[in-house]
């Protein structure tokens, strides 16, 4: 298995879940902390469309993420 594919499913088993809008689409990213790694799936096929370093504010901010909705603090 390539090393881009392994750390795309690491991310997608340890980071967390949510769903953004991108141009009009809905998408489903999980995001790592730690690691800071950032997956985009298509969610009706299941596909890994990207996989990328980014910072924990960069996916708060997407249009329509749901990263934070349950946060308490």
């Amino acid at each position: 298995m390539d090393d881009y594919f392994q750390m795309a499913l690491q991310t997608i088993e340890a980071g967390k879940a949510f769903t953004f809008r991108r141009t009009g689409v809905v998408r489903q990213g999980y995001y790592h902390r730690r690691t800071r790694r950032f997956v985009v799936v298509d969610p009706d096929t299941s596909r890994i469309l990207s996989l990328s370093t980014q910072s924990e504010n960069h996916v708060r901010r997407l249009a329509g993420s749901t990263y934070d909705i349950d946060r308490t603090s």
